[in-house]
């Protein structure tokens, strides 16, 4: 029982993760795909996952949103 629960835990693991790592393109490709095979009452669910999976990227850390830096030359000298 306690490997059944253990293969479980990975599998979900496997598939988080493959979910996160999956292309914008093809995750939008399989909700689709998913969304035509679920009841009625899970697509409303699925639906908003769609529309959260097009505005992925990464938006979070400003990084990008200052001014570009000037290119800096790096210099190599021997020992």
């Amino acid at each position: 029982m306690q490997n059944l629960i253990a293969y479980c835990i990975v599998a979900i693991a496997i598939a988080y993760v493959g979910w996160q790592f999956m292309p914008q393109s093809t995750r939008r490709w399989l909700l689709v795909r998913l969304i035509a095979l679920l009841p009625v009452s899970y697509r409303a669910r699925f639906a908003s996952l769609q529309s959260a999976s097009q505005n992925v990227g990464c938006n979070t850390c400003k990084g990008c949103s200052d001014a570009p830096t000037a290119a800096r030359t790096v210099h190599m000298r021997r020992r």
